[in-house]
């Protein structure tokens, strides 16, 4: 009986996943251009990779992020499993978008606009639906960023960047990001090796006990040492 169950549950579960997710990419983007939304790729091995699991178990699949995610995204799924089948058809267009968006590993969540423009990359993270929705939500700042930082407006950069960490609700490790392209600018116009230190150090203090935190930790000793 409980194997039946538990087959049941799983069952379900993925019944429900499919419902919010299409794997049709060029509908998707029309849908996101009709409804002004942006496009939430996910780049999985549903049947062998175990974070993709537990991504969708833990998060991806939860009523939560079911019923809320789509309001801001559109929601595409994007399989390369080992022993699921797929039509010719859907697997060239799988394989040409691993290619178009550079993704390496599973899982891969792509945040896009709809122009199919990416701007920023997740995976599997030990949260909550509703602060990994957040994140996925809070991270639409950076596409704002990166176009002040394309253009070279490095001073309209500097002062967006200033308006994000001092507001009280932006997460941690988005704070961590802003603070680090912050050094990143500071670098590129020249300022002094102080001033681009003390923005790697702050962006440290905003998220410090991850690994991002750990590799920028050791940057700032690298230029502390460089002569």
């Amino acid at each position: 009986m409980k194997t039946f169950l538990f087959a049941s549950l799983v069952f379900l579960s993925t019944a429900a996943f499919a419902d919010v997710w299409t794997e049709d990419y060029a509908s998707a983007v029309r849908q996101a251009k009709a409804e002004k939304k942006e496009l939430l790729l996910f780049f999985t091995g549903s049947d062998w990779c175990p974070w993709c699991k537990k991504l969708t178990g833990e998060i991806l699949s939860t009523s939560y992020f079911e019923r809320e995610a789509p309001k801001k995204f559109v929601l595409v799924k994007l399989d390369f499993p080992h022993d699921i089948e797929q039509s010719d058809e859907l697997k060239a267009q799988n394989k040409d978008l691993r290619k178009k968006f550079k993704v390496r590993g599973f899982p891969t969540l792509i945040l896009a606009d709809s122009a199919e423009k990416p701007y920023i990359t997740n995976g599997y993270r030990e949260q909550t639906p509703e602060i990994y929705l957040s994140w996925l939500i809070q991270s639409k700042v950076f596409q704002k960023l990166d176009a002040f930082i394309g253009a070279k407006e490095y001073e309209a950069a500097l002062t967006y960047i200033e308006q994000l960490t001092t507001k009280g609700d932006l997460l941690p490790d988005l704070r961590q990001r802003a603070f680090f392209a912050r050094a990143q600018i500071l670098d590129l116009t020249g300022k002094p090796k102080s001033e681009i230190i003390d923005a790697l150090e702050e962006s440290v203090a905003a998220d410090p006990n991850t690994s991002q935190a750990d590799a920028i930790r050791e940057i700032i000793e690298q230029l502390k040492n460089k002569k």
